[in-house]
């Protein structure tokens, strides 16, 4: 195992302990992706800023607002993470007021979307890539009308910052999609993201596809298989990666067995499996690419993160009320 990556692993638990001892009512894999957050910046945690930010929020939203839903901690480490906490809020709350689907009700998604556009975006172009994304995410919809849900917004403002053409950009992502179905075993949903993510890097369609669709035979071959959910759309990420199919899934691997001895990746009620092999993903990739690629790396995570952890709580509430 490179010296780099386990370092990346070690700076990853330290960072997810730190917040624990402090974060008691965020879930665990809340906790993780907002670790994953402050591993990408290169930055040092700061408990106690982080903990002024959670103060500021509560301050500023109420409780019923989306801001205080399953998106709270990343927003919290996102504001602890820029110049300033409290500008950077009003900037997250006009662009998600300008984005959320509806007028009355939003959507956590929409949170993490706004997110990713004020991280990357300067101000005077809020209204021109908001409007793009909306453009892409529609795009999305056309083609896939059942598929598309507003867990693919983030990945619709990704698409509408890089490219400056919505429609050239989607019509790629459709040809990464037709070409996935035929050589990666991932349900529709999954196969979608996936193409999304890959339409961002630069080279042809089908270098970008092989060379994913490698990596996740290879590691299924190997026992250290990514679960053909949504999870598996971060090996997307690693489409720019110099090395290899092969050499990144032996990194993979290597980061995965190191992971599961620790905390909170071991033990019966640790994080699962498919999100343990999602953040070795995750740190491999942070060692070989680029600031801005690491960064976007982890907001994926996050957003997956939320996403499951919505759809888990919806889960429990139907499974409650069936019982009842």
């Amino acid at each position: 195992m490179e010296i780099a990556v386990q370092d990346k692993c070690d700076d990853l638990l330290e960072i997810y302990q730190a917040m624990a001892k402090v974060e008691r009512l965020a879930l665990p894999n809340l906790i993780l992706a907002g670790a994953g957050i402050y591993l990408a910046s290169g930055k040092p945690l700061d408990v106690e800023r982080l903990q002024q930010c959670k103060r500021i929020l509560k301050e500023r939203e109420g409780i019923f607002s989306d801001f205080r839903g399953n998106a709270e901690f990343i927003i919290c480490c996102k504001m602890a993470l820029s110049d300033s906490p409290e500008q950077y809020l009003q900037h997250l709350q006009l662009v998600y007021n300008a984005l959320k689907p509806g007028k009355v009700l939003g959507s956590e998604l929409a949170v993490i979307a706004a997110v990713t556009l004020v991280d990357r975006v300067e101000p005077d172009r809020y209204e021109e890539v908001i409007a793009r994304t909306k453009q892409v995410y529609q795009e999305m919809k056309k083609a896939h009308r059942w598929l598309t849900g507003e867990d693919d917004l983030p990945f619709a403002a990704l698409m509408a910052i890089t490219g400056s053409d919505a429609r050239a950009m989607h019509e790629e992502a459709e040809q990464i999609y037709e070409i996935l179905r035929n050589t990666l075993r991932a349900d529709k949903d999954t196969l979608q993201t996936l193409s999304h993510v890959l339409s961002l890097y630069a080279g042809t369609a089908e270098e970008k596809c092989d060379k994913i669709s490698s990596i996740a035979r290879r590691l299924s071959d190997t026992r250290h298989p990514m679960s053909p959910d949504k999870q598996m759309a971060v090996l997307g990420t690693l489409a720019a990666s110099p090395l290899t199919a092969d050499e990144l899934t032996v990194q993979i691997i290597e980061t995965d067995d190191y992971l599961r001895r620790f905390k909170p990746f071991k033990g019966v009620l640790g994080i699962s499996v498919n999100t343990r092999r999602m953040y070795a993903a995750q740190i491999v990739q942070s060692v070989f690419a680029d600031s801005n690629d690491v960064s976007l790396a982890a907001m994926m995570n996050a957003s997956v993160q939320v996403t499951v952890v919505t759809m888990l709580i919806l889960y429990f509430i139907l499974f409650t009320s069936l019982q009842g």
